[in-house]
């Protein structure tokens, strides 16, 4: 259904006009169109764009780059609309960039974050002092009960709160981990540790 809204819109259909032809609402067809570019006045706008030369309408996807509809609407004399319609392809390129480029700052920001905790801790296992690598260090809750988060799976909070959470636990390798969970170790931890 989607493809075939698309289609027609792209033909410059009017919402009524798919609407006798597909049979569904005007909210739906109106929801594909905007959501594709394709909302508003779409003859108008694929008009201005065929009237348009192939120079301009990449100098136009160019500046759109960095510049806001209002700044590209005063400067070329078209409408949001057509801007919308015109620069699609370049708004999904742009997106899909910002999304690689956001998981990776939040991906630096968190191991910037576990390095700092690990340090807090005193950067290396408490049981057997391996330090070598920070992926294979990890935080044993030293009670469960107290336990109000994980720490890795939280390393976006506030560092006062990771560090309130750190002061519960104690520095330990994956190794050393697994050994505490199946009750080795019981003579280097605190007597309140459940494991």
């Amino acid at each position: 259904m989607k493809e075939e809204i698309l289609k027609l819109r792209q033909k410059g259909h009017t919402y009524n006009k798919i609407k006798e032809e597909v049979g569904c609402s005007k909210a739906l067809i109106s929801y594909y169109c905007r959501k594709s570019g394709l909302g508003g006045d779409i003859t108008n706008n694929y008009n201005l764009i065929a009237e348009l030369s192939d120079s301009k309408k990449e100098e136009i996807k160019e500046f759109y780059k960095t510049n806001t509809y209002d700044d590209i609407s005063k400067k070329y004399n078209i409408s949001h609309e057509t801007i919308r319609v015109l620069c699609a392809d370049t708004q999904k390129k742009l997106l899909k960039h910002n999304d690689n480029w956001n998981y990776k700052r939040v991906k630096e920001h968190r191991h910037r974050i576990k390095i700092k905790a690990i340090n807090y801790l005193g950067g290396k296992c408490k049981i057997c002092s391996y330090d070598r690598c920070p992926t294979a260090l990890e935080f044993h809750h030293i009670d469960e009960q107290n336990k109000r988060f994980s720490i890795s799976n939280n390393l976006n909070k506030a560092w006062n709160k990771i560090k309130d959470e750190l002061n519960k636990c104690i520095l330990v390798c994956a190794n050393c981990h697994r050994e505490i969970h199946q009750g080795f170790h019981r003579q280097v931890l605190p007597p309140s540790d459940t494991g």
